[in-house]
């Protein structure tokens, strides 16, 4: 959805307000980015003889967990910046970017030749998601006008993200893209730089060509359970004190003190071994519960240091994450899914049942 205001006074630190309604209805709250179409401003504003001309913004809202926007807004004395993402499977971030793993994003602001101590505020935003959601057309740089001539794509938005330019901050600056339906998809985009009283001249400039899609066919599914081995023994010393342990074999994860855990394993491995142990007082009862679609199967013992070893399969290449709560007396191991909404699948739950 595109909004334009213009003719609005900015001096005295005057800000300015709008409330857009969305043009469509969504079930969740949806995440928003912005991508500037126009806008034409004097540099100097607030200062006395700052106005701002024109503004043209364009928004985008998608309802889908597939697809994150991470937003860093009005940044004060801007720094490098490492920003944590929920989905290990997304591969693709659009934006200002140096490094980009399963776990988090890094945001890199350079400022060649301290150019940029007269920086004082940033804002910026990272749309970032699974490898099918975009299609990324790279970098282009211009020294002219320019169109482009875009195969269009279905099911899609069409962005480009400007990524530098070079100017006086005594100009006044002009920014321009213009998109245009024909038999192909046309796009002018230009950046104008001048100064008051004169004719304008173009500025090189670099930006980005992607294409977003907001309609996803791919699906992440929970892992499967193939093989569960249940073994008793009888310690020679039994605790009173309940112990849970559980040792995610793939990445050497171990967890057995109270709390909340994410665990993330590498899309390498198709097979999932769990080990977990419990020990308690032999007056306590285990009962335990496990996920195998379409039922979920429960068992009940006598607490006589239980070991369990558990086998999974993933239906696909992907990374898998859990979520491990461990309480004083409980287990409870969670897939966590991202798809069109967010999905939290119970895979195991284990209970002890004091006298």
């Amino acid at each position: 959805m595109d909004i334009a205001y213009g003719n609005f006074d900015c001096r005295s630190n005057l800000e300015r307000t709008f409330t857009i309604p969305f043009s469509d209805s969504f079930e969740n709250v949806p995440q928003v980015f912005f991508f500037g179409i126009y806008f034409l401003l004097f540099i100097k504003c607030p200062l006395p003889s700052g106005q701002v001309r024109a503004v043209h913004i364009s928004w985008y809202a998608i309802d889908d967990q597939r697809i994150e926007i991470i937003n860093s807004f009005k940044m004060d004395n801007p720094t490098n910046q490492t920003h944590f993402h929920k989905n290990p499977n997304a591969e693709i971030a659009i934006l200002s970017l140096t490094n980009f793993t399963e776990t988090f994003v890094q945001v890199e602001i350079s400022n060649p030749a301290e150019k940029l101590n007269n920086l004082k505020h940033l804002g910026y935003q990272i749309i970032l998601g699974i490898k099918e959601a975009f299609l990324d057309l790279g970098l282009d740089t211009v020294s002219q006008n320019s169109t482009l001539n875009i195969v269009p794509q279905a099911s899609s938005w069409f962005i480009t993200p400007y990524y530098g330019f070079n100017y006086d901050h005594s100009f006044t600056i002009r920014l321009n893209t213009s998109f245009y339906s024909n038999n192909s998809y046309a796009i002018y985009t230009c950046i104008q730089i001048y100064k008051l009283g004169n004719l304008y001249y173009f500025v090189p400039f670099t930006y980005r060509k992607v294409w977003i899609f907001y309609s996803l066919d791919v699906t992440f599914y929970f892992i499967e359970l193939k093989k569960l081995i249940i073994t008793q023994k009888q310690e020679l010393f039994s605790t009173l004190d309940p112990y849970i342990n559980i040792f995610i074999i793939q990445n050497q994860d171990i967890f057995n003190t109270q709390g909340t855990y994410i665990s993330i394993i590498n899309k390498l491995h198709q097979e999932i071994d769990l080990k977990i142990t419990v020990k308690c007082s032999p007056n306590s009862i285990v009962k335990s519960q496990f996920l195998k679609s379409p039922k979920t199967y429960k068992f009940s013992h006598q607490c006589l240091s239980i070991e369990q070893n558990l086998k999974y399969i993933a239906k696909h290449a992907a990374f898998q994450k859990f979520s491990i709560n461990i309480e004083e007396f409980s287990l409870v191991v969670k897939q966590i899914l991202y798809n069109q909404i967010k999905q939290e699948i119970e895979l195991i739950k284990i209970d002890i049942e004091t006298e």
